[in-house]
């Protein structure tokens, strides 16, 4: 059971849930009472699904050129309790240089964030252009960056 409510005689058609739902398939099934002969009737259960829904809401990126690292943070939303964050780092012309990923965790309805840090090698050099994609349960962005 995932949520409990009673319908009051104002709009008994009307009901939402008391916090929100994850992504997924639910049931709904709805229960009567009738109180001058105390028997309860029960609907037939109606399944629904609520869709994936993913979105990148802010990139920061910051270079430390001394230590040729490239600090990624991600900021991002989902209904998904479990997403997995990935950044990938190409060349303008698709070879791609660098990727990483992780499984969040993830409060229904906040903002989360993911940290990435690429140590850029020695045969990538200094201020080549690269193109940055931030995924995050299907939703991405993408980013023009330079190497430190």
């Amino acid at each position: 059971m995932v949520d409990i409510g009673a319908f009051y005689p104002d709009d008994p058609r009307q009901w939402s849930p008391t916090s929100g739902l994850y992504a997924g398939r639910y049931w709904w099934l709805v229960e009567s009472y009738d109180v001058d002969t105390y028997q309860s009737y029960r609907s037939t259960p109606i399944d629904f699904t609520i869709p994936v829904t993913a979105s990148v809401v802010g990139l920061r990126m910051r270079s430390y050129h001394y230590l040729r690292l490239l600090s990624i943070e991600a900021r991002w939303r989902s209904n998904v309790p479990e997403p997995v964050a990935q950044a990938s780092l190409s060349t303008l012309a698709g070879r791609r240089v660098w990727s990483a990923r992780r499984r969040e965790y993830n409060s229904l309805g906040s903002t989360e964030s993911s940290s990435f840090d690429w140590y850029v090698p020695r045969r990538v050099r200094a201020g080549t252009r690269l193109r940055l994609v931030v995924r995050v349960s299907g939703a991405s962005q993408r980013r023009v960056v330079r190497a430190p």
